[in-house]
């Protein structure tokens, strides 16, 4: 039987009961045992279209002699049964049921992607999370559930970017700055309420306290990660946001991240 992390969130209709429908779900899935869940913790929506209400979101522990292909159909069949239609990317919805971690497996094909590539910094999925598990390793980091929340509550407030070219990471420096009204400092945290954000290359000279948010810039996808942190000076374990290297894509992606980990700058 396999241990298996899921993320649970609602932001349409009737919140609170999708999500204990979507636990009762969970429960009937054949050769399936709910082990744990968390209580509801509601949060602004990150990253999708503007106007959305807040979100419950939740997870829950599994046991499961399921494979992961036929776990991912089961959690899309309980999202269906909920009215979700998929459509416009971080658009509101009536239920989301995400597979975050199964056991230790690293998986990525076009229809999954084990670790959710997104758990290792989002507030929302970690909170909750460490409330049940919080002894869970990341395959991928190497921390623990707990160890990367407490990460998210006692790092620098700082957000750090890498790249192989240092005039992409300036340009997206100066895309999220303009943007969240951050402050460009060129090594450690200002005394202000609101992250700063810099170069890694800057915050490696600077204080040792490692930043709350380590954006590097790539395609990290079946590609040897420890390489790729290794090309760029990176900590060969802990959680690093990759970015896409396009321009559009790799902007909202590093948005959506600084939002999830401070989210009084979403709102």
């Amino acid at each position: 039987m396999a241990h298996c992390l899921i993320a649970l969130g609602s932001n349409l209709g009737d919140r609170a009961q999708q999500l204990r429908q979507a636990l009762a779900g969970l429960a009937s899935l054949p050769a399936t045992r709910l082990m744990a869940r968390s209580r509801w913790l509601e949060t602004p929506p990150i990253g999708g279209p503007a106007g959305q209400g807040p979100f419950l979101n939740g997870a829950a522990l599994v046991s499961t002699s399921l494979a992961p292909a036929a776990l991912l159909a089961e959690l899309r069949r309980i999202e269906s049964a909920s009215g979700r239609v998929r459509a416009d990317r971080w658009a509101a919805r009536s239920l989301d049921v995400d597979l975050l971690l199964y056991e230790d497996a690293v998986i990525q094909t076009a229809e999954l992607e084990v670790p959710h590539p997104r758990m290792a910094f989002r507030r929302f999925v970690l909170e909750p999370a460490a409330e049940i598990v919080p002894w869970m390793i990341h395959p991928e980091n190497w921390w623990s559930i707990a160890g990367l929340l407490q990460h998210l509550n006692r790092g620098a407030e700082m957000i750090a970017v890498a790249a192989a070219d240092e005039e992409m990471a300036d340009q997206l420096i100066e895309h999220i700055a303009t943007e969240l009204n951050l402050q460009i400092a060129s090594a450690g945290p200002p005394p202000s309420e609101r992250p700063s954000i810099a170069r890694w290359s800057s915050v490696l000279g600077g204080p040792t306290e490692r930043p709350k948010l380590l954006l590097a810039v790539g395609a990290s996808a079946g590609v040897d990660t420890r390489q790729l942190r290794r090309m760029l000076q990176l900590p060969l374990s802990g959680p690093v946001v990759w970015v896409a290297p396009s321009a559009a894509d790799g902007f909202h992606e590093a948005l959506a991240a600084v939002q999830s980990v401070w989210p009084r700058l979403a709102t």
